[in-house]
């Protein structure tokens, strides 16, 4: 595929897909789960995700993406695809309600969403998350550290 990472936006393709079994097991995907998945980038992780729970949100900011992800998911009605930032996105109001947050997420937005999805998604249970080495350094920083 010849579709690049944009640095702007923080993406980074998920192109090891030997990862997606240890994803799978640390989310405890079940075949009833509603997933939703942020910054779904190519769809390897949301194609994935699709023949292995009921349904998965994937919400994603870069428009220049929507063909690919239509081509990648097509058949795929388990899977309901919402373009916007997903920070400003009304994360509350999708339905079926996600339990669980399964996402290998941009760098931009990693740290705020997650944050933010504590309160915003009453109904998730599980996060299971990929995101950048400075990022989860950051997230179990103690206070007054380099890292915090």
């Amino acid at each position: 595929m010849s579709t690049r990472a944009k640095k702007e936006l923080g993406q980074h393709f998920l192109a090891d897909e030997n990862i997606l079994g240890v994803i799978g097991r640390l989310a405890e995907l079940e075949d009833d789960d509603v997933v939703l998945e942020v910054g779904p980038g190519l769809g390897v992780l949301t194609r994935y995700l699709a023949v292995r729970v009921a349904h998965v949100h994937a919400v994603e900011l870069d428009r220049s993406l929507e063909p690919t992800l239509r081509e990648v998911l097509a058949g795929r009605e388990n899977v309901a695809l919402h373009f916007g930032d997903a920070l400003a996105f009304d994360l509350g109001s999708l339905v079926p309600a996600p339990a669980k947050l399964v996402a290998n997420l941009p760098y931009n937005v990693a740290t705020p969403l997650v944050a933010e999805s504590l309160d915003r998604l009453p109904a998730v249970r599980v996060w299971c998350v990929m995101v950048q080495r400075e990022v989860a350094d950051r997230f179990f920083a103690e206070p007054e550290t380099k890292a915090y």
